[in-house]
């Protein structure tokens, strides 16, 4: 009697392992039915760890994210576009009774140096719109740090170095030099003031690209320490 109960005991548990195991494996079969339908609802199959890309640091992956500096240079480069666009604009219209700004060639400088600063700021600009905008850069990193940087130190000290040339020809023109450079100002007042306008321009622009070589410095600085 005890033998039979043991017996019908063991064939009890043996019975409810395999009830077990057929239920594990309807709900393995449900879960493979229930990801069919999924793809075949959808055209796809999609994992459901895999659906979503890692997070890259930025809402839209694959580019990279944006950072304090980051936003502080694009500021700066906007700006110099802005100040360069408005000093060479003002010195070319500069002009009464015969005066142009081409008969100085501090003026001539002045224009040169604003027309290359508001080009190369466009050019950096775009760039910052491509490798923002599809997460490519146009020139490898370091290649387009020790670029950036290098044009940034030259423009700065071109800038600076036309709007005082540009200031100087403005106070003599006001003050004269003797017969080496007659005070024109008394007779030509308003070409000398759109002359004072686009120095101050030249200046707020090359005040606007000295804080962008520092930035690029910074940049290929932590290039350099990665």
């Amino acid at each position: 009697m005890g033998m039979e109960v043991i017996e019908e005991s063991s064939q009890e548990g043996h019975r409810s392992q395999q009830s077990g195991s057929y239920n594990a494996a309807d709900g393995s079969m449900g879960g493979r039915s229930a990801a069919a339908h999924h793809q075949s609802h959808f055209g796809v199959d999609v994992h459901p760890t895999s659906a979503y890309p890692p997070y890259s640091g930025s809402p839209i992956y694959g580019r990279p994210s944006f950072s304090a500096p980051t936003l502080v240079e694009l500021a700066l480069r906007l700006a110099t576009i802005v100040f360069s666009i408005i000093a060479f604009s003002v010195i070319a219209a500069t002009s009464q009774n015969g005066f142009k700004f081409d008969n100085y060639g501090a003026f001539n400088y002045l224009l040169a140096i604003n027309v290359l600063a508001f080009v190369y700021s466009i050019l950096q600009v775009a760039h910052w719109t491509y490798k923002y905008g599809y997460g490519k850069n146009l020139l490898p990193p370091w290649g387009g740090a020790c670029a950036t940087f290098v044009c940034d130190q030259v423009l700065a000290y071109l800038l600076m170095s036309a709007s005082s040339s540009g200031a100087t020809a403005t106070v003599l023109s006001q003050d004269g030099l003797g017969s080496a450079w007659p005070a024109i100002c008394n007779g030509l007042q308003n070409f000398c003031t759109q002359a004072e306008a686009s120095v101050s321009m030249s200046f707020l622009a090359f005040f606007s690209i000295a804080p962008s070589s520092l930035l690029s410095g910074y940049q290929l600085l932590e290039l350099l320490r990665a």
